[in-house]
């Protein structure tokens, strides 16, 4: 079947939160509650698997059956494939147990090619393993013998490998061999259709989504063309669904909450004197406090700065400008820069030091003509904080982190998390202060000059 895009039949697709499927939750929970799987948000999850409940996907065909999608993010590993779990509300046919959906790219780049992509002419190239829920934690344990899978399809541009998830090989692209099987399951892409915008998670929806046809069972002869794939276990799911791919993941909705208002440096800072000494601050707020995660429920993180004189107080960090997609940031797209204002700003550690008439100049000098340029990999708040604390001799490390998911294809940079950590190692002395507990910034000072 050639990729085609979709109209708003036969298919309606919607972003929704576990809150609005209740029902569909308390299932989804029976059937997890000895395993592994647990339900978090983003990627703040506390166990090696969990749902992400504000990224669930909900398809409607045009007879009213319902399949939910819902992301599985793991902890720790450096993903070429992506995971979703998925429960069906059927009008006919036999009830389906939630299972698990992986669809595997031939490596990392690959993969996130794929999670770019937001064009029409999107398609899944791959293989494509499906598992019931219960024996899904087993499949990223390479050292057991056997497979948990129900079954592997290779797509038509795929290509099967000796490592595939049912433990097969073959000569032939785009076909596993057959092994013992209790069944034949097969998947062809439908094409993509557009999310549609104002979902309800509030997160503005949208963007495109590729649904694909899973025929669990005897797959039909047109089918068998596509792809082949062959089942096994009782828990496996038997029926033709029509399955949305949920690949929404942290970095396409990264937020860089713009807090304060923007600000002119140079007015901004006008009423400190280069001549003079005063004290320097960096205030590192983590993505997950007293971790060196990338990313958590305080989003990417931020690092801004905290500048004194003479009761002159003021705190400002370095932002892409307030109208930057969200995406586009989290993508790399470089954007124009600005500095605003982060009085009573939450962080999580700190470093503070006195600075003599040479150092405040530099730092002056260097924040009156910040970067222009803010691009998330390699010059952002992080760099910025850096720079300035260092131009005050605090000597701060420059450590390059990647994202776990990709082991870098998706970030390789500076981080308020590793930062963080690094500044809650070292120890207060007679000139500099680490604080290890979080607060707030101060108010900004209110002063004539």
């Amino acid at each position: 079947m050639e990729n085609q895009e979709l109209n708003i039949n036969p298919f309606v697709l919607e972003e929704i939160m576990a809150s609005d499927i209740k029902e569909v939750v308390a299932d989804i929970n029976k059937n997890i509650d000895d395993s592994d799987i647990k339900w978090s948000k983003g990627i703040s999850g506390k166990n090696k698997y969990w749902l992400d409940k504000d990224n669930m996907i909900k398809l409607k065909d045009s007879i009213g059956n319902k399949v939910f999608s819902i992301n599985i993010q793991v902890d720790g590993y450096k993903q070429k494939s992506i995971f979703n779990l998925i429960r069906t509300k059927r009008k006919k046919g036999d009830r389906i147990k939630p299972f698990v959906m992986e669809y595997e790219f031939e490596n990392q780049q690959k993969y996130v090619q794929y999670l770019l992509n937001d064009s029409a002419s999107k398609v899944f190239e791959g293989i494509v393993h499906t598992y019931s829920l219960k024996e899904f934690k087993k499949t990223l344990d390479f050292s057991k013998t056997g497979s948990a899978a129900c079954g592997s399809a290779a797509t038509n541009s795929g290509t099967s490998s000796g490592n595939s998830r049912n433990n097969t090989s073959s000569s032939t692209p785009g076909r596993p061999s057959a092994g013992t099987t209790s069944g034949s399951y097969a998947w062809a892409s439908m094409g993509t259709t557009t999310m549609p915008l104002g979902s309800s998670t509030g997160n503005g929806g949208g963007g495109r989504v590729e649904v694909g046809e899973g025929y669990f069972g005897k797959p039909q002869t047109n089918q068998q063309k596509n792809s082949s794939v062959y089942g096994k276990s009782s828990d496996c799911p038997k029926g033709r669904v029509f399955i949305p791919i949920n690949l929404k993941i942290p970095w396409k909705k990264i937020v860089i909450e713009s807090e304060g208002e923007k600000i002119d440096p140079k007015e901004e800072l006008k009423c400190f004197d280069e001549k003079k000494s005063g004290k320097i601050t960096i205030y590192v707020r983590q993505p997950t406090e007293n971790t060196e995660k990338v990313m958590g429920e305080n989003q990417v993180g931020h690092v801004f700065i905290g500048l004194e004189q003479n009761g002159v107080k003021k705190h400002f960090g370095f932002y892409p400008p307030k109208g930057a997609s969200d995406l586009g940031v989290g993508v790399g797209y470089t954007y124009d820069s600005e500095l605003r204002d982060n009085s009573e700003s939450l962080f999580h550690v700190s470093i503070s030091t006195n600075i003599d008439a040479t150092q405040m100049k530099k730092i002056l000098n260097y924040a009156k003509n910040y970067p222009k340029e803010y691009q998330l990999q390699t010059y952002a708040c992080t760099e910025f904080g850096i720079e300035m604390g260092n131009l005050a001799g605090l000597n701060l490390p420059k450590t390059t982190v990647k994202d776990s998911q990709t082991g870098g294809l998706l970030f390789k940079g500076r981080s308020p998390g590793k930062l963080g950590q690094e500044i809650r190692a070292m120890k207060s002395d007679s000139k500099n202060k680490v604080v290890k507990t979080k607060g707030k910034s101060p108010a900004k000072s209110k002063e004539k000059c």
